[in-house]
């Protein structure tokens, strides 16, 4: 478990890719990877 800055356990493992980062390879030499999200919370009235 990865510790922050107040020594407080934080449940995350935050340690990133650093120098040794990933080189991701797209399908048909893609440049552009898009990702879209909508959340949608509706509260009923009583």
């Amino acid at each position: 478990m990865t510790m922050t800055s107040h020594q407080t356990p934080y449940p995350r493992d935050m340690r990133g890719y650093g120098h040794t980062s990933p080189d991701p390879r797209w399908p048909g030499g893609a440049r552009i990877a898009l990702q879209f999200v909508i959340n949608y919370e509706a509260q009923r009235q009583p």
